[in-house]
């Protein structure tokens, strides 16, 4: 049965460019737009794929954060002269600490006497994991970094606290920071930075600075989603979770949001630039490529509701051959809600080290 409709689909492998990596640095809009202004408010922007992702902060105040430019008008903290990107010290990163020239503040106000603002990233499709770094966590501020559910509850376990012990803070420095959840079936809807520091003190008060936001996995360098899925009933992506993978440590695949009870097919190409499944009209025809990896099963969750399938397929230490290779990785879903009958999540590319 799965091979017949299975069957169905072209295993298209292309030498091509997909889209790039999928860390937001805010120096520039997507789709080509240019440099975001400095004090320009930033909502919905990458809500497209392969993001996803709006921005917004909670509150009576403003409610969109905005872009601060490294060396431009005070409107996130009192860096280090000449950072990065100025001589001056204006919100400027210190070099070498994975900063940019641009990135997201609060309100634009650097400093008491409010309480900086909460940032909300919400996802119209959900993830396993998201990372970033704040910038310039010194002094007595402290964040709390969590993950929410689709209900809107926190998923437990699910958070990190920041302070100016954490690694990598300090004055105009960049603090790496992560989420990850381990259970696919309930999935990260929103992420929630809030300054939990007190309202006296040294540098209580900077503006919430925000950079370099992974919103789809914890090790960025390593692992980029590419988009290139077709969305199944209710409009629901399925999505891919692959962790850190590294030799000699074990891990897991994990497939979520996909259709409750489907049978899917995973494939695992060795390839740095392709397409594993086509798209609706594809031939029927399946192109077998030696040296690829594929499985076939069934989703868990109550069968045809969109959202609610998932799967985690672990596997056991990684063999040393695998290191220094690149995979990309798709799934395709039976999903009758759709049209031509089957969705597809997207693609994931994942570096050995």
């Amino acid at each position: 049965m799965l091979q017949r409709f299975f069957q169905t689909l072209f295993l298209l492998f292309v030498v091509g460019t997909l889209i790039g990596a999928q860390r937001i640095n805010f120096e520039a809009l997507p789709g080509g737009g240019g440099r975001p202004a400095d004090g320009m408010p930033i909502d919905n922007h990458w809500r497209s794929a392969p993001y996803f992702v709006a921005f917004a902060l909670e509150g009576t105040g403003p409610s969109a954060p905005q872009i601060a430019w490294a060396g431009g008008v005070l409107t996130a903290f009192d860096g280090v002269a000449g950072g990065l990107c100025d001589v001056t010290s204006v919100d400027m990163p210190v070099t070498g600490q994975g900063a940019d020239c641009t990135f997201l503040t609060d309100d634009g106000v650097a400093g008491p006497p409010g309480r900086p603002y909460t940032y909300r990233v919400t996802y119209s499709q959900p993830v396993m994991e998201a990372s970033g770094i704040l910038l310039d966590v010194d002094g007595v501020e402290s964040y709390h970094i969590e993950a929410l559910d689709e209900m809107g509850l926190a998923i437990p376990g699910v958070f990190m606290d920041v302070d100016a012990m954490s690694p990598g803070s300090g004055n105009g420095q960049a603090t790496p920071w992560g989420l990850v959840t381990g259970d696919p079936s309930r999935p990260i809807h929103v992420v929630r930075i809030e300054y939990t520091g007190p309202m006296t003190g040294p540098d209580m008060g900077d503006g919430i600075s925000f950079d370099n936001y992974a919103p789809s996995t914890s090790c960025p360098a390593r692992v980029k989603h590419n988009g290139g899925g077709l969305s199944g009933a209710n409009n629901r992506l399925a999505r891919i979770s692959v962790g850190c993978p590294e030799v000699g440590n074990p891990g897991a695949i994990n497939i979520f949001n996909a259709p409750g009870g489907a049978a899917f097919c995973l494939i695992i190409a060795n390839a740095t630039s392709i397409r594993p499944f086509g798209s609706c009209g594809s031939a029927d025809t399946v192109i077998a490529i030696p040296g690829n990896y594929m499985t076939e099963a069934v989703l868990n969750g109550p069968f045809g509701l969109a959202g609610a399938g998932s799967i985690s397929m672990p596997y056991g230490p990684m063999d040393p051959s695998f290191g220094q290779q690149s995979f990309s990785i798709q799934a395709a879903f039976v999903d009758p809600g759709v049209s031509c009958g089957f969705s597809l999540s997207e693609i994931v590319k994942v570096k050995i080290p």
